[in-house]
């Protein structure tokens, strides 16, 4: 009966496999994204800078809809008028949550090499940046019915930072790291 038990004991499995269980990989992604994420977050929400770019690049979209529209500066705070719309471009229209999130995700996979890692981050990033003030902008167009634009601005911040963030790692993780595109990207060698 002793012997039984001690087959079956904790310091037994882990002595086995390491710290490899399933429960404490989960443990490591988890704390690891967490540090990442308040790492890069403090770091990303002090650099006014990415709100004035969210500002310019809802700025090319709105005018793309056919909505002329000038990004104003005022104290350091970038605000979009025009043609009805006076909206304040704050801390988290920025992407800085997103980048922060993608950041921690991405590079809490310890699964895949660093170099793939890098390559997931600065697409991410990318499409964060192009994504983000095209959700402004597209909020941006319902100023006219108040009630509507509460409701798609707080339904799309909402949607799209789970949303984009899930199915890029996913897409990441499962696709762009492993697949077609991690050869195209030389992340691993090509089968010969």
């Amino acid at each position: 009966m002793k012997k039984q038990r001690e087959k079956h004991s904790f310091a037994k499995r882990i002595g086995k496999k390491g710290f490899s269980t399933p429960l404490l990989t989960s443990l490591k992604f988890l704390g690891l994204f967490l540090v990442l994420f308040i790492f890069s977050y403090q770091l990303l929400s002090r650099v006014s800078e990415l709100n004035l770019l969210a500002a310019r690049s809802t700025e090319f979209f709105l005018g793309f809809f056919g909505k002329p529209v000038a990004t104003v500066t005022e104290k350091g705070v970038p605000f979009i008028r025009g043609d009805g719309i006076n909206a304040e471009i704050g801390g988290l229209c920025s992407g800085a949550m997103e980048i922060a999130v993608l950041f921690g995700i991405v590079f809490a996979t310890f699964e895949r090499s660093l170099k793939s890692r890098a390559i997931g981050l600065l697409l991410g990033l990318f499409l964060v940046l192009v994504f983000n003030p095209f959700r402004i902008a597209v909020t941006l167009l319902f100023t006219g019915t108040p009630f509507l634009l509460v409701l798609v601005h707080e339904l799309l911040f909402r949607l799209s930072l789970i949303l984009f963030i899930v199915f890029y790692y996913a897409f990441w993780f499962y696709w762009l790291s492993v697949g077609f595109f991690s050869q195209v990207f030389f992340l691993r060698k090509a089968v010969s």
